[in-house]
Formats: structure tokens, C-alpha cells, sequence
């Protein structure tokens, strides 16, 4: 499962300045300085978060779609719009009770929920 792990360093956290309560002027501009450069930081940093979540968003979509290669029925490499839609209902099931232990988690509920529902009947 480490092929879905996001390698990315997280971004640390900027500190933003503070002021004392009655400030010189010294200090006030200082702080004016201090806070404009964390304003430009913060725009670096958020940046780094939004790619760090991006990544693992597109992770997380390389491991569905991995799950679905794996387990459910398919037409070569093709799964149909029908069953795509079952399957997407599973995972979204498997993602809710297994995610905070890990993909290997979601991939035991999930081949555990598509082995229930065909034993239904579902066509999956």
C-alpha cells in the first residue's frame, strides 16, 4: 500500500508575529515588517497545502480505480457505466468504515462488500 502513500513533506506552519499590548513605534513597524512578510509567506504555504491535497486526492483516485480493476467485473480494462455506479456506492461504504485505518482497511471492506453484494445478486 506504500504505492499510495503521499510522499510529499507536509508544509510547516508559519507563525504569524504578534504585538505587544502598547507598542513603541520601533515596535509597531516591526511588526508591520514582520506581518506583511508572513502574509507573502502564508501565500506559499497555502499553495503547498493545496498540492500536498491535490496529491492526495489523485492518490486516493489511483487506489479506486485499482480496487475496481481488481474487483469488480470488467470488460477488458473497461467497467461499465452501470456497475462503475454500484461499485462507486461500495466504495463510498468501504471509504466511510475503513479510512482512518489505512487503504488496506478500505480494500478488505470493500472486497468484503462486493463479495455481500453479489451474493445478492448485484451485478458487480
Amino acid at each position: 500500500m506504500d504505492k499510495y502513500e503521499n510522499k510529499m513533506p507536509y508544509p510547516e506552519r508559519i507563525k504569524k508575529p504578534v504585538i505587544s499590548r502598547n507598542p513603541t513605534a520601533e515596535e509597531a513597524e516591526k511588526y508591520a515588517s514582520d506581518l506583511r512578510n508572513y502574509e507573502k509567506e502564508m501565500v506559499s504555504y497555502n499553495a503547498a497545502r493545496a498540492s500536498y491535497s491535490a496529491e492526495g486526492v489523485r492518490l486516493e483516485e489511483c487506489f479506486k480505480n485499482d480496487l475496481f480493476l481488481e474487483y469488480v467485473k470488467t470488460d477488458g480494462d473497461e467497467i461499465s457505466d452501470d456497475v462503475r455506479k454500484k461499485a462507486e456506492v461500495i466504495y463510498a461504504k468501504a471509504w466511510e468504515d475503513g479510512h482512518s485505518s489505512g487503504f488496506s482497511e478500505v480494500e478488505i471492506y470493500f472486497s468484503n462488500l462486493v463479495d455481500f453484494a453479489r451474493d445478492l445478486g448485484v451485478d458487480v
